[in-house]
């Protein structure tokens, strides 16, 4: 799947950093599992779900966000920019494996208010000067 560029040397380069990292480990003889994970603990392994749901919730704790938060949330974020972006529906199923247009729809991608807003931006400039024409 292809990605931004910008995004693709960041990952490369966090994945730079964390195989320094590993390869210290393996100068001092520790196992290592290297599965090349772009986001892994110093052994190697990926990290657990857990371990992102608590630091996330750590992390939100610092803000005024009020709400219960879960790492499953930022698929639904990314989701739903891809579709404010005007992403096209078969692009948005192919970047998060989706087949059947139904689940993305349903679920993923509720109307925004920036959506709804655009919407009406769009009606006016289509056809906006309709009613002038016909007086």
């Amino acid at each position: 799947m292809p990605i931004n560029d910008e995004i693709a040397d960041m990952m490369k380069e966090h994945w730079r950093q964390q195989f320094k990292k590993v390869d210290a480990l393996i100068k001092f003889g520790e196992k290592i599992q290297d599965n090349n994970f772009v986001f892994a603990i110093p052994d190697g392994h990926p990290y657990l779900q857990g371990y992102v749901r608590d630091r996330m919730r750590r992390i939100v704790k610092k803000t005024n966000i009020n709400d219960d938060v879960y790492p499953h949330m930022l698929r639904h974020t990314f989701i739903s920019m891809m579709t404010e972006a005007g992403v096209d529906l078969a692009t948005i199923m192919n970047r998060v494996g989706h087949e059947d247009a139904k689940t993305t729809m349903k679920i993923y991608t509720h109307v925004t208010e920036k959506m709804q807003d655009n919407a009406n931006e769009k009606m006016q400039d289509f056809y906006g000067n309709m009613l002038k024409i016909i007086q």
